[in-house]
């Protein structure tokens, strides 16, 4: 923790958008490490079922990143 890491391996997932890493010198690393509080990690199959939640309870067609959030959410209602 409170470091790069540049050698950890990567996976093909619905969430394009959130793959890889954080390049070195970029302002992303400082910004999250000042905002970031706890993370949720969730799954490929939840992260599918964000998806058709979002298709069927709201109408809306989104991608992986997005259901990223949702499936996040979803995973961890009971606290809020």
């Amino acid at each position: 923790a409170g470091k790069i890491l540049d050698d950890v391996e990567e996976f093909s997932t619905l969430s394009d958008g959130t793959a890889g890493g954080i390049e070195e010198g970029s302002i992303t690393f400082p910004v999250s490490q000042q905002n970031v509080n706890r993370f949720v990690s969730v799954t490929e199959d939840e992260i599918a079922e964000a998806m058709v939640w979002a298709v069927e309870k709201e109408h809306m067609l989104i991608e992986g990143a997005a259901a990223v959030v949702i499936a996040s959410y979803l995973k961890e209602i009971h606290l809020y």
